[in-house]
């Protein structure tokens, strides 16, 4: 591949500009007039991606998962009954504003979060389950996945997302998009025609909403759509371009993937994330879960990661792992008593995704009293996908 490539291009959007800091990393102006283009170059060392949206691959095998035995406990579900999609979502932070950790929750602003974003945790939620259920039971896979595309095509025709959206209302864009991609590609043998032509038109305006919206030169500075934000948006891309058959995506979320793995610093912490204060270990968690599945995509496709990039995420799983052990670690690095005090077991299923990619005994019998690990925004029930147990 060339490395004089010019970066892929997304459609215009009339997207406000962002009001936030524009602070710039040093690399920043440099990342968003060539970084694309050279790091994919780079990722690729020549390969050519998939071509056709059947040769883009998950990092388990659905037809083999499919053809396990029937689990007898699981119980028959009826497909929910259809949500309303919301075409613009105009809420804002939760966090108070003018505090610079961005930790603080107004109690006011995070209930009228709750309130905007009801149907679509609500719709978030029947995804995510109906798909996961399609794998793990698979003498109902076939009504979970029509289930699965109904309820997408209900918010494909609705255009959901699609009308001008509030920065949060852009995030719930950018994390429901993975959860839809990702079931989608699960379920499209039981799409219709027609319902492949909206619901992959639909996912990718989204993804190139989301595209449009991190490749912002002003965006690579300290603000609310860096750091974690960005590793998200590019797994919204690369998924999204899975789904929907979008090299342009696909390309550009491995090479923002890679471009992630620099901000890892020698000691395996996310500088930015660690000006989180109290939520340091907490936000450095949700970070890590995007790079993990970025990574897992990277190896399912034959994309060559750098392996000081795959050094420098263990190292991240590392102190993430450290930090749920013993939350003091993060106490001491930022001088502030962490939120996790204790971790539930939800916050390890980025545990799984490790494990897929880095075996390791010990962290598999840590975490096994407490499967299955479930995280909506990476796809549903991590277990079933990922730890590659018989049932």
């Amino acid at each position: 591949m060339d490395l004089t490539m010019a970066a892929p291009k997304a459609p215009a959007l009339a997207h406000k500009p962002s009001q936030d800091a524009t602070e710039r990393r040093p690399h920043g102006a440099i990342w968003a007039q060539q970084g694309p283009a050279l790091l994919l170059a780079l990722v690729l060392g020549g390969q050519a991606l998939p071509a056709l949206a059947n040769n883009f691959k998950l990092p388990y095998e659905v037809a083999a998962m499919r053809a396990m035995p029937v689990d007898p406990s699981v119980r028959p579900r009826p497909c929910p009954d259809l949500v309303n999609p919301p075409f613009q979502l105009q809420h804002g932070s939760r966090y108070k504003r003018g505090d610079g950790s961005i930790s603080q929750v107004d109690p006011q602003l995070a209930a009228a979060e709750i309130e905007a974003t009801r149907p679509v945790r609500q719709f978030n939620r029947i995804i995510a389950d109906m798909a996961s259920i399609s794998l793990k039971a698979p003498q109902f896979a076939t009504a979970a996945m029509e289930c699965v595309v109904r309820h997408l095509d209900h918010w494909a025709s609705g255009r959901a997302y699609l009308g001008e959206n509030s920065n949060q209302g852009e995030y719930e864009k950018k994390w429901g998009s993975i959860t839809y991609a990702l079931a989608y590609i699960e379920s499209r043998q039981a799409a219709t025609p027609a319902q492949r032509t909206r619901i992959e038109a639909w996912l990718s305006r989204m993804g190139h909403d989301v595209h449009a919206f991190y490749s912002r030169p002003a965006i690579w500075g300290l603000n609310s759509r860096n750091n974690n934000h960005a590793y998200w948006a590019a797994l919204s891309c690369a998924a999204v371009g899975m789904a929907s058959n979008d090299q342009e995506l696909f390309h550009w979320g491995m090479s923002r993937f890679v471009a992630a793995l620099d901000d890892i610093d020698p000691s395996g912490h996310l500088p930015l994330e660690l000006r989180r204060g109290p939520r340091a270990l907490e936000y450095h968690a949700f970070a890590l879960g995007p790079l993990l599945l970025l990574a897992a995509i990277a190896k399912a496709n034959a994309v060559t990661v750098p392996a000081p990039g795959l050094a420098a995420l263990h190292r991240l799983a590392d102190s993430v792992r450290a930090g749920m052990l013993d939350p003091d670690v993060f106490t001491r690095l930022t001088g502030q008593k962490q939120t996790i005090v204790k971790p539930r077991p939800a916050e390890w299923a980025w545990a799984e995704l490790a494990l897929h990619i880095w075996p390791d005994s010990t962290l598999d019998r840590q975490i096994a009293k407490d499967r299955p690990y479930f995280h909506i925004w990476l796809g549903g029930d991590l277990s079933i996908r990922y730890a590659n147990r018989p049932r």
